[in-house]
């Protein structure tokens, strides 16, 4: 009796510790995530400069993971990943015929680490609980590099340049913040999809956050996205403003809206008014020009607009030269610099991250890869999300990709971590659509 008690209570201690073990694990796999969704948008700082190419905490923080995984065998890639790894090989392939290979190289093997971080959100985010986790600390983030945005812009008015790259604003003693990017529009890009989510949040409400979190989340994200000064994330908040409140009103919105404390429709009425002053000021300083300085309107400078309309048309003529056989990423630039004899080299000469990817996959390359995200849109389709537990998060995030999409037509580099990110949790909330709980 004794060796039966004796055998039950170490087999329930056995069960114990394997348990204690698995969550262990379960844990650090969630700290790895963390901390590439935190550190995603750092381009100047905790990077590494190997033989001229820069490595970031993510890239080091993916590699490790994925080795893991890899040797525990527990990787989990998707079936119709297999569209995105034809891309992958005939970016190699191209990237082989290009003048500079090591450059071209080089790109494909960030390539590489971009989607091994994709498998690797989707091998540790796998049930509906741990996807509520996700989400939850994907906008937790943005809450979190706002607040360091905000933080940079107050310090930079008692001369304290935390990090700042563009100290003022068209001669004002207004900081242009970027947080840990290299300047604010690519601050405002990182934002953009988090702004997004979160006032799409707003409107619908949510099953991971309070109605009171969201409203705050929603004030700070808006206030670091407006401070950092960029038009083009201006103009984006105003095309959403525009699309979700003015051309499709939500009348269960406006009825919430009066039913919320006065203190947040205060806090609301308070931030507007300090917008309007500070827009007063810089036109009583500098006129209206100063908006659309850079952008070729009503009789302003195009440095900017000129410019990247002239690169955009420039890559294209890329693509048309040579339609069926790409450049490969990396060799889009190393072909411009060439076409266009621009010396020094320069890595971001092309504009539009599109005409970018048409360009350096060409057709042959680029059929793979539409068909790739066709496979993950393709669980947004009304009939999957309707009844999904996360059925507000879901069009959320797809309303985010699309804007992220719209924001980095006018940039260059789709291997921006954040992006893929974005695409990672995408594909695992997509995938979470399938299961048709209320509660979880």
């Amino acid at each position: 009796m004794y060796s039966d008690y004796k055998a039950i209570m170490y087999s329930s201690d056995k069960s114990r510790i394997c348990k204690n073990k698995t969550t262990q694990k379960i844990q650090f796999g969630k700290i790895g995530l963390f901390i590439i969704i935190f550190t995603a948008s750092f381009d100047i700082f905790g990077v590494i400069n190997i033989a001229g190419m820069t490595f970031r905490i993510p890239q080091f923080i993916t590699l490790f993971m994925f080795a893991i995984l890899a040797f525990r065998d527990k990787i989990q890639s998707p079936k119709y990943f297999n569209m995105l790894y034809i891309w992958a090989a005939l970016q190699f392939v191209f990237a082989l015929f290009c003048p500079n290979k090591l450059y071209s190289i080089g790109y494909w093997g960030w390539t590489i680490i971009v989607i091994c971080m994709v498998i690797v959100f989707c091998s540790i985010i796998d049930t509906p609980q741990k996807t509520r986790w996700l989400i939850k600390n994907y906008i937790l983030v943005f809450v979190l590099m706002s607040w360091l945005g905000i933080i940079q812009w107050i310090l930079g008015f008692f001369g304290i340049h935390f990090f700042l790259t563009q100290v003022t604003f068209n001669g004002t003693r207004m900081p242009r913040i970027n947080g840990f990017t290299y300047e604010p529009s690519y601050y405002s890009t990182y934002l953009m999809p988090g702004w997004v989510l979160i006032m799409y949040l707003l409107e619908h409400g949510s099953v991971v956050f309070s109605k009171k979190q969201v409203s705050r989340y929603a004030m700070i994200i808006s206030l670091a996205l407006f401070m950092s000064s960029s038009r083009m994330g201006w103009i984006f908040m105003g095309l959403y403003m525009l699309l979700r409140f003015m051309i499709a009103p939500n009348p269960l919105f406006m009825k919430n809206l009066r039913k919320r404390r006065m203190i947040y429709i205060s806090v609301c009425i308070l931030g507007a008014i300090c917008v309007a002053m500070l827009a007063i000021y810089l036109i009583a300083k500098n006129g209206y020009g100063f908006i659309f300085d850079g952008l070729g309107i009503g009789g302003t400078s195009s440095h900017s607009s000129g410019a990247r309309t002239t690169q955009f048309l420039n890559t294209l003529q890329l693509f048309f030269d040579q339609p069926f056989l790409g450049y490969s990423l990396g060799g889009v630039s190393v072909a411009y610099c060439n076409k266009y004899q621009i010396v020094p080299f320069d890595s971001g000469a092309s504009m539009c991250v599109w005409i970018e990817l048409l360009a350096g996959s060409g057709i042959i390359g680029i059929i793979p890869f539409a068909i790739w995200v066709s496979h993950i849109l393709k669980h947004y389709r009304k009939e999957k999300v309707k009844y999904s537990i996360f059925v507000r998060e879901s069009k959320g995030l797809l309303y985010a990709f699309v804007f992220e999409c719209m924001i980095l037509a006018m940039n260059q580099n789709i291997l921006r971590i954040y992006f893929w990110v974005l695409v990672a949790v995408l594909i695992i909330v997509g995938r979470t659509n399938r299961f048709r709980m209320i509660y979880i």
